[in-house]
């Protein structure tokens, strides 16, 4: 029969070693815990400098941009001349340049925002068709202008032509009413006096009737609407029918050839496809096509401002939510540690008193008694 191998059991110095190593664990394992916490926080602290900073910055850049394109649009709303025009049209256009690289930037860092690429891309086709039809209205503004340049000088040689012709007809009428008295030539003096009053008064009449056209054109230059250029159109024709009739009635008369030059410039400007009225008409009308067309595009440069304002916010929402699992690592790691602590200095004190103080020191004390009795 075999016998029984006897137990091992520790002795002191094991038992002090296995005393020792188990509050090292509690030292280690605090050790570990906290390489853990901080290289999480590390990680965390990495994303936030290497994605959510520069993200915070391009959003930056994107609000700057997008309210420096919508400052530019009211200068082109309210642009009355082409080089006005062209001057807010070229300020409006470099920042559309600068808002479209930032947004190509923040598609390169990850941050890709299609919407806001959407309404920039159709800001663009907005401002080109606001380009055509504001280049068709100013080309049709310089056209009024140059007939209203041209309708003061024909106003003028109007009033230069038709001066000396009514102080001859005076001075005719005078001349023959001062030989009346002489038989010879008392018989025609009726007819001289009765022409030149016909003469006179044609005149007379046909010059404020050309006034009158005059002041009606000027007055059609200022119209805004359809309505009033309608109105205003319909009075021209009504004095131009009249300027007909006055100028005919001087066609017996070669010294008025060039007065009736002026009136037939004058009817021809006040033709309703070719003349003043047309220009008018159709400026109105592109007028009417560039309101709308800035219309759509304040709307697009709102809705510009309303999604860049989601994205900021979007973007600041991702870095906040970063900063804080930052703070959560930093609270975790933090309250571990301190666990860690209380745990060893605990478990020290449990095997100080249960393990050492019992076992150990009671044995050692066992031992002494017996070696000194």
């Amino acid at each position: 029969m075999t016998p029984a191998l006897p137990k091992r059991r520790f002795g002191i110095g094991g038992r002090l070693i296995v005393a020792f190593l188990g509050v090292g664990l509690f030292a280690v394992g605090a050790g570990i815990v906290g390489v853990i916490s901080y290289e999480r926080l590390s990680k965390e602290l990495a994303a936030i400098a290497r994605e959510h900073l520069p993200g915070l910055a391009s959003a930056a850049r994107l609000a700057e941009a997008s309210a420096r394109v919508i400052a530019g649009m009211p200068e082109l709303a309210n642009a009355e001349r082409r080089d006005g025009y062209e001057r807010g049209r070229r300020v409006v256009g470099e920042r559309l340049s600068e808002l479209d690289k930032v947004l190509a930037e923040r598609t390169g860092s990850g941050f890709d925002a299609p919407q806001l690429t959407a309404v920039a891309a159709e800001i663009r086709r907005n401002l080109g068709a606001i380009d055509d039809v504001s280049g068709r209205r100013f080309t049709l503004a310089e056209r009024i202008r140059g007939v209203s340049e041209e309708l003061r000088w024909l106003q003028a040689d109007l009033i230069d032509e038709i001066e000396p012709l009514t102080d001859d007809a005076r001075f005719n009428i005078d001349t023959a009413l001062g030989q009346i008295g002489s038989e010879a030539s008392s018989a025609g003096k009726p007819n001289t006096i009765r022409e030149e009053t016909r003469k006179s008064e044609a005149l007379m009449t046909l010059n404020a009737q050309a006034n009158l056209i005059v002041g009606l054109f000027g007055r059609l230059g200022t119209v805004q609407t359809r309505e009033d250029m309608e109105q205003t159109g319909h009075v021209i024709g009504e004095a131009v029918d009249q300027l007909e009739v006055e100028a005919k009635a001087l066609a017996g008369w070669p010294d008025t050839i060039t007065v009736r030059q002026i009136t037939q410039r004058l009817v021809g400007l006040a033709d309703t496809t070719t003349g003043l009225p047309g220009l008018k008409r159709s400026e109105l009308a592109a007028l009417a096509d560039a309101q709308r067309l800035i219309s759509e595009s304040r709307r697009l440069v709102t809705e510009l401002g309303s999604l860049v304002s989601q994205e900021v916010q979007r973007t600041e929402a991702v870095a906040k939510e970063a900063a804080d699992r930052s703070a959560e690592a930093i609270r975790l790691g933090r309250n571990l540690l301190l666990a860690i602590a209380a745990a060893s200095l605990l478990g020290a004190l449990l095997i100080g008193w249960f393990y050492v103080r019992r076992h150990l020191v009671a044995r050692l004390r066992v031992l002494t008694e017996a070696a000194t009795s």
